[in-house]
């Protein structure tokens, strides 16, 4: 835990120099940077996390405990895993870089 919090204030005193008079959109771009820089550290770290399993596999269930399931409250169509689904990623990512239904930057 101290080394997260040491890394937030890292960052802090990182934020304190970027220079005060700069525009919203300077300030966009910086964390359009920031966002895509810690979402490559997650691909790095949690691929699998990220893309999810291979919906080609048969996925066993679970045990449960006590041999029963328990009442979900699972959408179709989802993740099947921790993560979430590999769409919301994506729909984050599109939404943090401004892209467009056409595939490019809309900046």
């Amino acid at each position: 835990m101290a080394k997260r919090d040491a890394f937030i204030e890292d960052f802090k005193k990182l934020l304190d120099r970027f220079p005060d008079d700069s525009s919203l959109p300077q300030w966009q771009f910086a964390y359009r940077q920031v966002i895509y820089s810690m979402g490559l550290k997650i691909l790095e770290n949690f691929p699998s996390d990220v893309v999810g399993p291979d919906p080609s596999e048969p996925i066993s269930p679970p045990p449960y405990p006590g041999g029963k399931p328990h009442s979900t409250n699972a959408q179709p169509g989802g993740s099947g895993g921790p993560g979430g689904h590999p769409s919301t990623v994506c729909r984050l990512v599109c939404v943090v870089l401004e892209v467009g239904s056409s595939g490019k930057p809309t900046v």
